[in-house]
């Protein structure tokens, strides 16, 4: 990672430590970005996957402090300045970061066993695909000012045979971006993200188990704000989410408009409790599917032990509406999700979640589905060679109900995920570190119908520079 320091200005970080662990669904469990076939940059990857390395100083000559000045700095007078040799590491820790500048390529090659998720007649491809990406980030979030970004990343398939990539076109670009300020006691944030999705699925932890290999352009935009309280601190966020199928996909084009909005309170008997109440709230507009709007109040608690413990809940009731003639009307249904994070050392963390919820089908007419399920993830720096381990699962039911009256659905799904990988990073130059990582992915949805069932098994290493 190359970065670019312009400005010597520290700002008190904000005293606002919890709530910025908080997100709008009440505490969020961090989630660690897969160490597999994923297309995240190298800087999303944290210390206990990539095999941080210990920050190295370096005595230069140092020219004229007013070299450093620029229009923001805060002049630094320091007789050690004027010094022939300065220990630039040293200065550097004493000022932020305020402008970094990514640039990473990764290089992978895998064996995909069902390369378009057929019931019948799979089709196995070997793949490679290469990604580049630009990153730039501006501020610091956790420090009281302006802060924002950009991330652009495209990505290049290829496939052994055209049977394999079903026609898919084989560029695939993405664009996310944010910007956000915070105060002493409030932090705004304002984020998107687009992507010409060709169907070409190679981050398996974000699969979900009706998203197919299908051509998409998907969009996303939220805008989140937190606030602290004198006991407590409110959190709240709208989102609104697009996916537009490709035509002859047969799938459902889907728009979510989606709010959150959470109280909690710390109660001065229990200071590692949190107690709150949230309310979920919105609409889905989808093809083939009866409008439908919700209404979600529920309970919540965090429960931190130690830095190294965290446990979390939700426990609420999801109203729901349905719009059209011949549709059910209102229906509910109780949802929850549980959860806890433990790091026991600074190089393993396991995290584990329960849940559940219901949603309208982006696969059937006229259906929504209730699911269930379990997921969980375990990272572990190996004591050999620096290397990170990563094993992830999770198991989903859903039962699908018809929207319409005098309807009946069938279909029942079970779908399974296993993810393992091995990575190693390792430095090549002053300013270029190279990774390398093996990867092996396992998923079969059990479905009464027929049309949906699948397994897959996708294996492969991937090597990546970062500058």
């Amino acid at each position: 990672m190359k970065s670019f320091h312009f400005s010597a200005l520290t700002v008190p970080a904000s005293p606002w430590v919890l709530a910025s662990v908080f997100a709008a669904s009440g505490f969020v469990v961090a989630q660690e970005p897969s160490s597999g076939p994923g297309l995240l940059k190298p800087t999303e990857v944290p210390p206990a996957q990539v095999g941080a390395q210990a920050p190295q100083t370096s005595s230069v000559a140092l020219p004229s402090p007013s070299a450093f000045r620029t229009e923001d700095s805060l002049v630094i007078e320091n007789p050690a300045l004027d010094a022939e040799v300065v220990d630039l590491g040293q200065v550097l820790k004493e000022v932020d970061d305020r402008v970094r500048l990514d640039v990473w390529i990764n290089t992978s090659m895998g064996y995909d066993s069902n390369t378009l998720l057929r019931s019948n007649k799979e089709v196995g491809s070997w793949v490679t695909w290469s990604s580049v990406g630009v990153s730039l980030d501006v501020g610091d979030e956790s420090a009281m000012g302006l802060y924002y970004g950009v991330d652009l990343l495209g990505s290049v398939f290829q496939y052994d045979s055209r049977t394999a990539d079903g026609g898919r076109n084989n560029t695939e670009p993405m664009l996310n971006s944010y910007m956000g300020l915070r105060g002493a006691k409030t932090n705004v944030r304002v984020s998107s993200m687009f992507r010409a999705n060709q169907g070409n699925v190679v981050d398996y932890s974000d699969t979900q188990r009706e998203q197919r290999r299908a051509q998409s352009r998907d969009f996303n935009i939220t805008v989140s704000g937190q606030r602290q309280l004198a006991h407590g601190y409110m959190t709240g966020s709208y989102t609104i989410d697009n996916r537009n199928f490709a035509q002859g996909t047969g799938l459902n084009d889907s728009e979510g408009l989606l709010t959150d909005f959470a109280w909690f309170y710390r109660p001065g008997f229990a200071p590692k409790t949190e107690l709150g109440f949230g309310v979920r709230a919105g609409q889905f507009n989808t093809a083939n599917n009866l409008d439908q709007s919700y209404l979600q109040p529920s309970l919540r608690t965090n429960y931190t032990f130690s830095r190294k413990t965290q446990v979390f809940s939700r426990v609420g009731y999801d109203f729901r509406n349905f719009e059209g003639p011949q549709s059910i009307g209102s229906t509910g249904a109780f949802v929850y999700e549980l959860g806890s994070r433990w790091s026991p050392t600074a190089k393993s963390a396991l995290q584990l979640s329960v849940y559940k919820d219901f949603s309208p089908s982006i696969v059937s007419g006229f259906e929504n589905f209730n699911r269930a399920g379990v997921r969980g993830s375990f990272n572990y720096g190996l004591p050999w060679w620096a290397l990170q381990l990563r094993l992830e699962g999770s198991y989903e039911h859903a039962d699908y109900f018809s929207t319409l009256q005098n309807m009946v659905s069938t279909r029942a799904d079970d779908y399974w995920l296993f993810g393992s990988s091995v990575s190693r990073a390792f430095p090549i130059t002053r300013f270029f570190e190279g990774n390398v990582t093996t990867f092996y992915y396992y998923t079969t949805n059990d479905s009464t119908n027929q049309v949906n069932r699948f397994q897959d098994h996708f294996t492969g290493v991937r090597l990546g520079v970062t500058y």
